[in-house]
């Protein structure tokens, strides 16, 4: 039995010369180093068995040594490998997080919120959920008073522009924008009354935009807007390399035509009668009973109500005149296509 572990403790000790020359090579200092300090610990245990009586004491004494090395090494090689992996997982969580970000530019924290998927991770094509709210769909088209052609490059950045200030105002007011339409957007509410609120900052900011623009010729924008509450479905669509968010259903479909009548009647927002008759508390802006209302094969006739400031007083329909009705074929001449 001696003999057969003198045997494999001999393969094994140049075993570790081969593997220690190996990692050298391959340019792995560390463990390399670390087993010639195994090999120097074998070499005091095998001149310990041959020579007994000689240098017995030296040798225990180096072996004991080599020992204490090796451990202070192993402990200060694990203690910076530990080291390592921290930083490196720290990294990945810093990189986890901006990927985070960026995705959030593509589809929000707030359509993951209502479709019940905390993490990106786990939103897949098809995610959707059923519920009601109020929605804001914004249409505009950029003009100048000179009526030059617009290029596409400065129509593109123009409505930027705008679009950004109007996110500004949506969100500062309770909302979120679940879409962008180029031209346009949409915006969701869960609270009506904040989406009145969010109506007034919006136009106040566009015409100070507007104004500001059109002193230094340049171009600006008209717009139009409609605010209704009603039932929507908002998932992901797509496909599973590339996903976005979608908001449809029968609320869809009556704020676009009223978005659609007021932007070809160039008032700033019209809101239907439900948004109305839901609101509990103070109205962001004045209300005044509009000239037209829709008919929709889902709620028939929807009664349309502006959204106004004190100083157009002179432009309202008087309260007492009964609203023209505009059918299904009416308000579909008013559909426009937004790039």
């Amino acid at each position: 039995l001696k003999t057969v572990l003198l045997i494999f403790n001999i393969i094994f000790y140049f075993y570790i010369w081969f593997r220690s020359g190996r990692l050298f090579a391959e340019k792995n200092y560390k463990l390399g180093g670390l087993l010639v300090f195994y090999i120097v610990l074998f070499t005091g245990y095998y001149l310990d068995m041959i020579f007994i009586n000689v240098i017995a004491k030296s040798v225990i004494l180096f072996s004991d040594i080599t020992l204490l090395i090796i451990a202070i090494i192993n402990e200060s090689y694990m203690a910076l490998t530990h080291q390592k992996y921290y930083h490196q997982s720290n990294k990945a969580m810093i990189n986890f997080e901006k990927i985070y970000e960026e995705y959030e530019k593509f589809i929000s924290k707030d359509v993951l919120k209502v479709i019940y998927k905390d993490n990106p991770e786990l939103v897949k094509r098809g995610d959707f959920s059923k519920f009601n709210t109020t929605i804001m769909y914004i249409q505009m088209t950029v003009t100048n008073d000179d009526n030059t052609t617009i290029l596409p490059r400065t129509e593109f950045e123009t409505c930027s522009i705008y679009i950004s200030e109007i996110t500004k105002c949506v969100i500062e007011n309770g909302g979120f924008i679940s879409n962008y339409l180029g031209r346009g957007c949409v915006a969701l509410f869960e609270k009506p009354d904040n989406s009145l609120f969010a109506a007034r900052a919006i136009i106040q900011k566009i015409n100070e935009l507007n104004e500001a623009r059109r002193a230094n010729g340049l171009f600006y924008v008209k717009f139009g807007a409609g605010i209704h509450t009603g039932d929507v479905v908002i998932g992901t669509i797509g496909e599973d390399e590339r996903l976005d968010n979608a908001v449809v259903g029968y609320g869809m479909n009556v704020v676009f035509r009223i978005s659609s009548v007021a932007f070809n009647e160039q008032v700033e927002f019209l809101v239907s009668e439900k948004t109305v008759d839901v609101i509990e508390g103070l109205k962001g802006c004045d209300l005044n009973l509009y000239e037209h209302s829709i008919d929709t094969p889902e709620l028939n006739v929807v009664r349309l109500y502006r959204c106004f400031n004190r100083d157009d007083m002179l432009r309202l329909n008087p309260q007492n005149v009964k609203p023209e009705v505009l059918s299904i074929r009416d308000t579909d001449k008013f559909v426009k296509v937004l790039w």
